[in-house]
C-alpha cells in the first residue's frame, strides 16, 4: 500500500494477530520489529479465527485496517466486522478492539 512519498505499508496476520508495519524503500522498518513485536498491533483476540477477508488503505497520514473474524469456540456461523486505524508513529487511533 502506497503511502507518503518514500514509504509504503504493509498490513498482514501472524500468529493470532493482525499487524500493520511502515517501511521505507530501503527496506527500514519504523514500527515495532522482531523480537519485541512484528509490527504495530492493529487486532488480537484469543479464541478467535483468523479466516476472514482483510481490507488495508493509507489516507491522510493513517493505515486502515477492515476485517472480519468469528470466534472458533461455538457453532454459529456470525462474523464480526472490525475496522483500525493506525497513526504515523503505528499507535492505535480506534480503541482496543472488544464486542
Amino acid at each position: 500500500m502506497v503511502g507518503e512519498p518514500g514509504f509504503f505499508y504493509l498490513g498482514f496476520n501472524y500468529s493470532d494477530a493482525i499487524y500493520g508495519q511502515r517501511m521505507d524503500l530501503n527496506g527500514n522498518l519504523y514500527w515495532p520489529t522482531w523480537p519485541g513485536s512484528y509490527g504495530a498491533l492493529m487486532w488480537s483476540r484469543p479464541g478467535w479465527g483468523l479466516g476472514g477477508d482483510r481490507a488495508f488503505a493509507y489516507h491522510s497520514s493513517n493505515f486502515y485496517g477492515l476485517f472480519y473474524e468469528r470466534p472458533i469456540a461455538g457453532t454459529d456461523n456470525i462474523f464480526y466486522f472490525f475496522l483500525q486505524r493506525l497513526d504515523s508513529l503505528g499507535n492505535r487511533t480506534l480503541g482496543i478492539m472488544a464486542l
